[in-house]
């Protein structure tokens, strides 16, 4: 690992980051905001006063490859002085005076000339790590953040990288994961929609699994090594914008213990070309989850995610989904084209 220390304007981060030479998306990065949290406004303007003040603020660590800088931490600050440069927020009103100079309730263009140029003079000290291995920088961000060990999906996320996570990103902001999925902002910014992607993958993959740590590790060091093919993206997206029309809105039930094997059934329509309409598929998913099977229900509760209970519940409800549609399975055997009891469903 090569380590070097630098200093850098923000006019020149502004810069940087305009020419893409500077890079937040780091996929070990953490996506909490914390000057989204309470008093962000007054934690957010003691930061720009602290830079108009020209106060030091602690190190910048950033990785360098390619001639592009990956934050690894001090993410915030830069994005924080990038936003006010551009007027996306005010000062707070309680900001103090700056050598007799108001600045609440101000934006960066609505400061003196000469506080500007403080502002864009300002300098960040950052320290760049270069030639190091990933595992390296993770354990780097890992004693960054005062020891505070990366969650598994952190971890999963960093192993996949690349083109794949973009995959699995793409999936997760469909409608359906964005709106109609029982999962709050919270929680998305812990990655949990991207971990449903990643159990609905290891579903696909492997007709046996479970969904610890551990067992989707092992399927995403996997995946890394195989190419992911446009049709699965498509069928993922497919199915994606059905359950969206199924559900017309937010529902408990589409929570996360719940969410991987109805994903799976309906890949599984698409791929029996059994035509159950959007509005049918929420029918029977209402029926399922309002009288839940004995066996399905149980798997739900302590020790989810363990292999026997991922499958029961795949087979439970597998099993009360075909047993419901039986009519229309028939019909489709027999050759049958009753358009009274099978609705054509669009989900292009």
């Amino acid at each position: 690992m090569k380590v070097s220390t630098s200093k850098f304007k923000i006019q020149r981060i502004i810069k940087e980051h305009k020419t893409k030479r500077l890079n937040f998306d780091l996929k070990i990065q953490r996506s909490e905001d914390i000057w989204d949290k309470k008093n962000s406004t007054t934690r957010r303007s003691k930061m720009i006063h602290s830079i108009l003040k020209n106060w030091p603020t602690t190190s910048i660590f950033a990785y360098k490859e390619s001639n592009v800088l990956s934050i690894i931490d001090g993410k915030q600050r830069l994005t924080l002085a990038i936003a006010f440069f551009n007027d996306q927020f005010a000062l707070d009103k309680s900001t103090p005076d700056i050598n007799g100079v108001e600045v609440h309730d101000k934006k960066f263009s609505e400061l003196p000339d000469e506080l500007k140029e403080i502002f864009l003079a300002y300098e960040f000290e950052m320290t760049i790590v270069q030639e190091a291995s990933m595992e390296e920088v993770e354990e780097l961000f890992f004693r960054l953040n005062g020891g505070m060990p990366m969650r598994q999906i952190e971890k999963t996320r960093a192993l996949l990288g690349g083109k794949k996570l973009k995959f699995v990103e793409d999936v997760s902001n469909t409608p359906f994961f964005q709106t109609k999925a029982n999962i709050t902002n919270t929680s998305k910014k812990r990655y949990v929609d991207q971990e449903l992607v990643f159990q609905i993958l290891a579903m696909i993959h492997k007709d046996e699994t479970g969904f610890s740590g551990k067992e989707i590790e092992n399927f995403v060091l996997e995946l890394r090594n195989q190419r992911i093919q446009d049709e699965l993206k498509s069928k993922m997206q497919n199915a994606s914008y059905y359950l969206n029309q199924a559900f017309l809105k937010k529902t408990k039930y589409l929570r996360k213990v719940h969410i991987p094997t109805i994903f799976k059934l309906v890949l599984e329509l698409q791929e029996s070309a059994l035509l159950i309409s959007p509005s049918q598929f929420e029918e029977w998913a209402n029926e399922f989850f309002e009288n839940m099977p004995p066996a399905y229900k149980l798997a739900t509760e302590s020790g989810s995610a363990k292999k026997d209970k991922v499958q029961t519940r795949y087979k439970e409800m597998k099993n009360h989904f075909y047993s419901y549609f039986e009519d229309k399975i028939n019909n489709k055997e027999n050759g049958s084209d009753d358009q009274d009891e099978l609705e054509v469903s669009d989900v292009s």
